[in-house]
């Protein structure tokens, strides 16, 4: 291999490594495709991100805490504490840089310049972090830096044993065995299902309303049900509010510049097009959309963890092994041309691909 390699495992393929991993089972291709990757793993010519879905997957996949820690530890051994942020943390950034550059493309005078000023800075970060969602530690894994503060001063603690030791915590892989296994995770998965059941029916419920529209009203109307639906319209409004508000312009004059096309006027394609701007939202809406127009094919629990975890990975990783369902999604909606990426639904395509 000439350079460095970001694979994103779904979790079926994982429980499948785990098998060789942990209980030496396999034939002699299968111990083959396990030593492979293991060793590229083991010198990190190939990155497997941990994704959060990961661990809610492995709370709730085994009854049994032995069989949970077994699959967390074939996990945790082969990504190396190599990890993806949260899609919403993702969705964040991705928003905030299209955002500015488009104020920066379509501003004139003095607040162009200050736009591309600000759009400077968050390229200089950008371009030094083309895999920008993907960091080590538990930190990358919740999408956050915890601070450490000093409860006397109020000041940040960065330095000292009391910091050192925080952090070693934050990057134990043990730790995260320990989390991915433990009965809390098992908690919050069944938690989130509970979540998901409502999320689902509603899914049905607009699914069927858009089965009796005409083939272009259906996709016009999925797009808007997306955006109603979904956390991201607030998370783009929350980043124009703070561009709009550091370049002096009004909120509702923000959005107009940002969704308009040439003329000024919002319509259909100007909003298509900023929002294939942010990448795993596109990714999250076409998966979505794929997904409800196969009308006979019950929609589960499941598709939401997928749905999240490729939206996130597609973007960002050089090749993503996931289910045929959502692997025949990925191509028959372009979307691994729209992020020039590699999309397989067996493991074994690795030998060819590596």
């Amino acid at each position: 291999m000439n350079s460095k390699k970001y694979i994103y495992l779904d979790l079926n393929h994982w429980i499948r490594l785990s098998r060789v991993h942990i209980k030496g089972k396999g034939d002699d291709s299968e111990r083959k495709l396990y030593d492979l990757l293991l060793n590229l793993a083991d010198s990190e010519e190939v990155i497997f991100p941990l994704s959060i879905v990961h661990l809610n997957e492995i709370g709730g996949s085994r009854y049994n805490m032995n069989l949970r820690k077994n699959l967390a530890k074939t996990v945790i051994d082969f990504t190396k504490l190599n990890c993806i942020q949260p899609l919403f943390v993702t969705a964040q950034y991705e928003a905030r840089y299209a955002v500015i550059k488009v104020l920066a493309e379509k501003l004139d005078g003095i607040k162009q310049i200050s736009a591309h000023n600000l759009l400077g800075k968050i390229m200089s970060v950008k371009n030094q972090y083309p895999y920008f969602p993907i960091g080590k530690g538990m930190r990358a894994l919740l999408g956050h830096i915890p601070q450490l503060i000093n409860r006397q001063t109020g000041e940040e603690i960065t330095e000292g044993i009391i910091y050192e030791k925080t952090h070693e915590y934050f990057n134990n892989p043990d730790k995260l065995i320990e989390l991915a296994s433990s009965e809390y995770m098992r908690t919050q998965y069944n938690s989130m299902l509970v979540d998901f059941k409502s999320i689902i029916q509603n899914e049905k419920r607009l699914t069927k309303i858009r089965e009796n529209l005409d083939k272009t009203r259906k996709e016009d109307v999925k797009f808007t049900q997306f955006i109603h639906w979904s956390i991201y319209r607030e998370i783009i409004i929350e980043e124009t509010q703070k561009w709009s508000k550091l370049l002096s312009i009004n909120l509702e004059e923000a959005i107009i510049i940002i969704l308009g096309n040439e003329t000024g006027i919002p319509d259909k394609n100007s909003i298509l097009n900023f929002y294939k701007t942010m990448p795993s939202i596109w990714c999250c809406f076409k998966f979505e959309r794929f997904r409800d127009r196969n009308y006979s094919r019950e929609m589960t629990d499941n598709d939401i963890f997928d749905i999240n975890s490729l939206s996130n990975a597609l973007p960002y990783c050089d090749i993503v092994v996931c289910d045929k369902f959502y692997a025949t999604a990925a191509k028959e909606e372009g979307l691994d041309k729209f992020c020039q990426k590699i999309v397989a639904h067996k493991l074994d395509a690795l030998v060819d691909l590596l």
